[in-house]
């Protein structure tokens, strides 16, 4: 039952984000917005109760207030072993400070350089 219920929350998360992509959407399918670059988060978890995840929801909201507007915290998807985080950063300085002060072992960094969804295919 609980694997049903961490499903059934990651397909809602999933179709979420998607709403929210192509809100963001441009008409040629990619992002661009001037607030910041996109960033996604990789690392590796063996601990995903419900307890640890709200430990470092907790965490990870607390720190990017203390950081300021030029770091924010999207979301992120958890699967079996890793979770993978969408910040927004505003400079480059900021993604360093949060990394920093985070302390989290990262398993892989990497910029959105494009986004594309349903919209994508109605804009030709």
């Amino acid at each position: 039952m609980d694997t049903l219920k961490k499903i059934l929350m990651l397909v809602a998360v999933i179709l979420l984000s998607i709403n929210q992509a192509v809100g963001q959407e441009k008409k040629t399918g990619s992002y661009s917005d001037t607030a910041g670059d996109l960033y996604l988060l990789e690392r590796e978890m063996t601990d995903i109760s419900e307890e640890k995840l709200h430990s470092i929801a907790k965490g990870a909201q607390e720190l990017v207030e203390e950081i300021g507007p030029q770091v924010e915290w999207v979301h992120s998807y958890v699967t079996g072993n890793k979770m993978i985080c969408v910040f927004k950063y505003e400079t480059r300085e900021a993604m360093a400070e949060h990394a920093s002060r985070a302390g989290l072992k990262i398993s892989d960094l990497q910029k959105v350089e494009t986004m594309i969804g349903p919209e994508t295919a109605k804009n030709r």
